[in-house]
């Protein structure tokens, strides 16, 4: 059977000679609809329309194909073809739900093509002419304006806080801060060189600072003084190293006594460090120690460099309130002939660098087992 579908609001059944009736009905409806959240909206959305058979509302099973394309002639489509079998048409009318995907309505002009055929039909669908214009609801126009949101919608004060982070700041986008009052808006100012100005915003250095308040002074946290608070090996302190909470002095003596102490500190609280052990050259087992000018740690490991005796020795101080000697190493001994007047020493994860004043050398040294350090040049 021939069928004759023309341009008309409302469908019609293909099953005989047709002819369109106005006043098609094109809705996206919320009767009927469940009441869900916000969140567990979906794509689909419900279609209610009429289907006449000649001029009297057509009735029984019909097939239902849908496409959306984005005008109302070109042949590219948006999104999937919805195929709707066996709809109950009553009295005309019909309801159908659509899904064609996301992302399909952003914004951009959608028009429905809607074909039809008979339920019982397995014969091709007769699309109806012309397509139909897919209207906005009035929430859909309240998200569409939200989508589109004029400069300066948002201010400052509808922003929670602490949910700007790092991430969504554009690089670039901040090259300057302003002082908490206002007063100077140029107060840290970072040019395009990465010179970096605090109190001007022309920096002309690396640091460039223009202030009219003098700088504060530091101030000491603790200070320790041989003779005094327990500690007796601080005279004529040389040097200092610092691991971690672990902090180590040396000193040469004064006077008539050339002591060659060592003291261990605990450090954690600055202001109250805590004594864990001291002692000097000559407290067995330590006997190269005399005139002690360098030092040098890593975890769990101290070098001591001894100028007067030419000889570094390496420490456990693992537990340093109980150190143990793992190896002294002596200028003229087992191969190390260029430690004469140990002057320096640094250390560097395994390797372990000695500068030797009298021999004009500076000696490598492999501490990965720091009880059998390596000399590597």
């Amino acid at each position: 059977m021939k069928s004759n579908f023309k341009s008309t609001p409302f469908l019609r059944s293909p099953c005989e000679s047709l002819r369109p009736l106005r006043g098609w009905l094109f809705a996206i409806l919320a009767t009927g609809l469940p009441a869900v959240p916000a969140m567990a909206q979906t794509t689909a959305f419900t279609y209610q329309g009429k289907l006449t058979d000649g001029s009297a509302p057509a009735s029984g099973l019909h097939d239902f194909e849908f496409k959306l394309h984005a005008d109302n002639g070109g042949a590219a489509q948006v999104g999937n073809t919805v195929s709707v079998e066996d709809v109950n048409v009553t009295g005309g009318l019909f309801t159908v739900t659509l899904d064609f995907g996301d992302k399909v309505f952003d914004g951009g002009h959608r028009w429905l093509e809607i074909a039809v055929r008979p339920g019982a039909s397995t014969g091709a669908y007769t699309t109806l002419n012309p397509r139909q214009p897919v209207t906005s609801t009035p929430y859909a126009v309240k998200a569409l304006e939200a989508a589109q949101l004029p400069a300066g919608a948002v201010t400052g004060t509808m922003l929670a806080d602490g949910t700007v982070t790092a991430a969504k700041i554009a690089p670039g986008a901040v090259s300057q801060l302003g002082a908490p009052d206002g007063s100077p808006a140029n107060a840290l100012q970072v040019n395009a060189s990465g010179l970096v100005g605090v109190g001007t915003n022309t920096p002309a250095a690396g640091l460039h600072i223009t202030a009219s308040q003098s700088f504060l002074n530091a101030e000491p946290m603790a200070v320790l003084v041989d003779e005094s608070g327990g500690y007796t090996r601080l005279s004529g302190a040389t040097a200092v190293a610092v691991q971690g909470n672990l902090a180590a002095v040396t000193a040469y003596g004064g006077g008539a006594v050339y002591e060659s102490g060592i003291t261990l500190l605990d450090v954690s609280n600055p202001a109250n460090p805590v004594l864990h052990f001291q002692f000097q050259d000559g407290d067995s087992p330590f006997t190269q120690m005399a005139g002690p000018q360098s030092m040098a740690m890593k975890p769990g490991l101290l070098a001591v460099g001894a100028y007067s005796d030419s000889a570094v020795t390496l420490i456990d101080v693992g537990n340093p309130t109980s150190p143990v000697k793992l190896v002294e190493l002596r200028d003229g001994i087992d191969g190390w002939n260029e430690l004469f007047a140990v002057s320096s020493v640094a250390i560097t994860g395994n390797l372990m660098a000695v500068a030797a004043r009298n021999d004009s050398a500076v000696t490598l040294v492999d501490i990965t087992i720091p009880a059998a350090p390596v000399k590597l040049a």
